[in-house]
């Protein structure tokens, strides 16, 4: 049996009446609560989110764990009715330098709720993306919480401090994308071609051999191009063989030579 605190409220905190009705707002809306440590974020239920997530009727989940007096926190399994964008804060940094980039891009277009946190970051609230999970980027201290997440919610406290809504929008169905936030925050790092060559078509097998480990793969395709390029696909298929006795697997070897004769039928060779 789960223990249950029966004070009526606690400093900076709601009443049980105030959490169990939260609590409720977000399984009549679809969503799945989970019952956190009253001034933590620690999971409740015996197995965590798992426990919320798998719940038939989360309406008499709400009533058994928020009722008669019981305090706890709340959270939200989020990648059901929301996805959320956390923007930290704390001695470390802030994510405030990224959220503005974000917002600058047009990425945060149709966020539905802006809600403080005890800390003096940020959840922003957007409508969950069918399959999309989670991740972070410490070092810009934002966090994004899909699948396999979740995030305490107003009236939840911290240290006597409570997750405020400031901001609440109508429901857009406007989701958030990690995959477009990575992008633009941390690139790519851009090809970096491999060592210049010099010599006749021939010469490249040695000078493939000469390549450093990791950037064996990137060699392979530029050698391919150039043997492409020349119309000697004998020394193409040779270079096939060195790429296999580096050490690359022959599926990576294959794909790559494959997409070098497609760069090639694409440049018209």
């Amino acid at each position: 049996m789960p223990y249950h605190h029966f004070d009526a409220t606690a400093e900076g905190g709601a009443s049980s009446e105030a959490l169990l009705e939260a609590a409720l707002g977000i399984a009549r809306g679809g969503g799945r609560p989970l019952p956190c440590a009253y001034g933590s974020k620690k999971p409740v239920p015996l197995h965590g989110l798992t426990d919320a997530a798998v719940v038939r009727d989360p309406v008499a989940w709400c009533r058994y764990w928020w009722s008669r007096g019981a305090l706890y926190n709340i959270a939200e399994v989020t990648g059901f009715r929301v996805d959320v964008l956390d923007v930290d804060t704390g001695p470390g940094g802030s994510g405030w330098a990224a959220f503005s980039r974000l917002k600058e891009a047009g990425l945060l277009t149709g966020a539905v709720r802006l809600v403080r946190t005890p800390s003096g970051g940020l959840h922003v609230y957007f409508a969950a993306a069918p399959g999309q999970r989670g991740g972070s980027l410490r070092g810009l201290h934002i966090d994004f919480k899909a699948l396999g997440g979740y995030v305490l919610v107003p009236p939840s406290q911290i240290g006597g401090r409570r997750y405020e809504v400031i901001d609440e929008r109508p429901w857009t169905g406007a989701t958030f994308s990690w995959e477009a936030a990575k992008a633009l925050l941390v690139p790519p790092r851009p090809y970096r071609a491999p060592r210049a060559w010099r010599g006749s078509q021939k010469d490249l097998v040695t000078w493939l051999e000469g390549e450093f480990a990791g950037n064996r793969n990137n060699a392979l395709f530029w050698a391919v191009c150039k043997t492409l390029e020349a119309g000697d696909e004998d020394t193409a298929s040779e270079l096939a063989g060195v790429a296999l006795a580096a050490g690359l697997g022959a599926d990576e070897v294959r794909k790559t030579v494959q997409s070098a004769y497609l760069r090639a039928a694409a440049d018209g060779r």
